[in-house]
């Protein structure tokens, strides 16, 4: 270790230790734990200084017999080290391939975690097909909560190190046939781009026909049942025919058009059928309809399916396209959809990454913490000492914000920033009635005006309310005990505080947000109450909301309730937010909000402005 700080930095330091190093690496011995202790410090030590590339090599030899160590202790740090030194010589790290490979089926869960990232390390143009079958295989195996995260690392490796579109396609079936529940909504919206583009033609019909076969096998994965469907209703034809399959492992029969509108019906009527699901098979019936040349009257009995159904969507997509189907259509009205090419793909990618780093900054109901890593090594303090260095700058960036109307136009600039928007939401719920006004005086009216002008919300043209009511002081008690005045010393009464109207913050899609107001214990504290509710049919998951303050106030989120809402309005979630307004009489408080859920297979985000907060707080 002493050697690794000398040669840091020091070629020529670091040229004297070479055969220092080459010959403690050599001679020592790892069949005990001091021995094993000194190879890894030689290891760290030769990774360190800028050495031979045979040193380095021999580096990551010993790292590899380590791999093979029964002991999981030494395997691990193997592995922590690997990763670390992957980008360095990932040729000679691929060596140890078949070894690091063997990790993901070992017993202990930190190892197989460290091989899985170890492994997507090593992929590259020439791997990626050995390495994604060692994936997809684990897939089988993986617990649910890291399913999401490997289907998501896959899919960007196949991205950017796919062999062929053949190949691409067949993998991200294969992925979404083992853990297509837990696939997000890219892969399989990648998946029949993929299929859709024309340089799939040629292998199309086998991939239809796996699609098929899969969804008939399996149709509870959510993301195979999508791109099934779709693929089905575009190019059914194709299934009327005999198709090879992948890799030669034999034929597919042809099928009839009874067989396929019968497991399109099939998978309609099961009980976990999502929305979107049933909407796209409505399509797949549509297109189907002028495709196929002997099941018109089947297919428009089936498309009445939906015609009294309470869900609106299903409702409507059923009359409309019954109707369509009734009528004199030309064919091109439900010609195959047009897909996006390989670069308006990946322009969507960068513009997604994009505004994932914008929305990083959002709060989301909690304090945000410094992360501290697993494995700390010499750097450790020099990492320490530039958080505490970058944590002294943005304290004093808020200490300069300046408290004037400069300063008060500057802070709500960057506070419309947060969102990487600018001007008001078109998501935004409306305020509640009467509870939007100026304060009293010019310096309050100006304050609003310039609310308006950032937030979209069309000049100061509303009319100031009335100020809310003074408090009320509160009655002397005789004493602690003398709660209803029985005991004399004149008429008691408990203190009477302010009350403040509902706000109705947001309501969008049946998803409503109201907030209840209170004084806290504290000095300009306001204790907001917010309560969530979902007027749909179908239950919504993965509730988050997410708020966003000027600099002039603090704001502390508690943890919400819960995370799910019930359909039909039952099952209200509640959260308590802590606001502390430093201009409180000066400024009104102002809020941005983002709200993310799952609905019906679906994940959606809205954004708003919440304004209207009663006057005082």
């Amino acid at each position: 270790r002493a050697l690794g700080a000398l040669g840091k930095n020091h070629a020529g330091a670091a040229e004297a230790m070479n055969d220092i190093l080459a010959q403690v690496a050599t001679n020592t011995e790892g069949n005990r734990n001091s021995g094993n202790a000194i190879l890894y410090e030689c290891v760290r030590t030769i990774f360190s200084i800028d050495c031979e590339d045979a040193l380095r090599v021999l580096a990551i030899n010993i790292l590899g017999r380590f791999l093979q160590n029964r002991d999981n202790n030494i395997r691990y740090v193997a592995l922590t080290m690997l990763g670390k030194v992957v980008s360095v010589d990932k040729d000679a790290v691929q060596r140890h391939r078949d070894t690091i490979v063997d990790c993901l089926r070992d017993m202990d869960v930190s190892i197989r975690v460290r091989a899985v990232d170890l492994v997507f390390a090593l992929i590259s143009q020439s791997s990626i097909e050995v390495l994604s079958k060692e994936i997809l295989n684990f897939l089988v195996v993986a617990p649910p909560e890291q399913k999401k995260d490997l289907c998501s690392r896959l899919l960007d490796a196949a991205i950017n190190f796919s062999p062929s579109k053949q190949w691409h396609i067949h993998t991200l079936i294969s992925m979404m046939c083992i853990a297509g529940r837990n696939v997000t909504a890219d892969t399989w919206q990648m998946a029949t781009a993929l299929i859709g583009q024309p340089e799939a033609e040629e292998f199309r019909p086998q991939v239809v026909h796996r699609l098929f076969a899969a969804l008939n096998e399996d149709a509870s994965q959510t993301g195979l049942v999508y791109t099934a469907v779709w693929a089905i209703g575009e190019f059914g034809p194709v299934l009327l025919q005999p198709a090879e399959k992948f890799e030669g492992d034999g034929y597919y029969d042809a099928l009839s058009e009874a067989e396929v509108l019968e497991l399109l019906e099939k998978t309609r009527r099961r009980h976990d059928s999502t929305i979107i699901a049933r909407s796209m098979i409505m399509n797949a019936y549509a297109k189907l309809y002028v495709r196929f040349s002997e099941s018109q009257a089947h297919i428009s009995e089936l498309l009445h399916a939906y015609r009294s159904s309470m869900n609106l969507e299903l409702q409507a997509r059923s009359c409309e396209l019954s109707t369509l189907v009734a009528s004199q259509i030309d064919d091109s009205w439900l010609a195959q959809m047009p897909v996006p090419t390989d670069e308006e793909m990946a322009l969507r990618r960068v513009t997604a990454s994009q505004n994932s780093d914008e929305e990083s900054s959002l709060g989301g109901g909690s304090d945000s913490e410094e992360s501290s890593s697993e494995d700390s090594d010499a750097s450790s303090d020099d990492e320490a000492a530039k958080k505490a260095a970058r944590r002294k700058a943005k304290a004093a960036k808020k200490k300069a914000g300046g408290s004037g109307a400069g300063g008060s136009s500057n802070e709500l600039l960057q506070f419309d920033d947060i969102f990487g928007g600018g001007g008001g939401s078109g998501n935004g719920g409306a305020p509640a009635a009467g509870a939007t006004g100026a304060g009293a005086g010019a310096g309050s009216g100006n304050q609003m005006d310039l609310l308006a002008d950032i937030f979209g919300g069309g000049g100061g043209g509303a009319a100031p309310s009335a100020p809310a009511p003074a408090p009320s002081a509160p009655m002397p008690s005789s004493g602690g005990d003398d709660l209803l005045g029985m005991l004399g010393g004149g008429p008691a009464s408990q203190p009477v505080g302010e009350s403040f109207p509902t706000l109705n913050a947001f309501e969008k899609n049946g998803i409503k947000v109201t907030m209840n107001f209170a004084r806290g214990p504290g000095d300009k504290q306001v204790v907001v109450t917010a309560t969530y509710s979902n007027s749909n049919s179908a239950p919504v998951s993965n509730f988050l909301f997410q708020a966003a303050v000027p600099k002039f106030i603090s704001l502390k989120m508690e943890p919400p309730t819960g995370n799910a809402l019930a359909p039909f309005g039952g099952g209200q979630q509640q959260q308590r937010i802590n606001l502390v307004n430093s201009m409180q009489g000066t400024k009104p408080i102002v809020m941005k909000v983002k709200i993310s859920y799952s609905m019906g297979g679906q994940d959606l985000v809205e954004q708003a402005t919440v304004q209207g907060f009663p006057m005082g707080l």
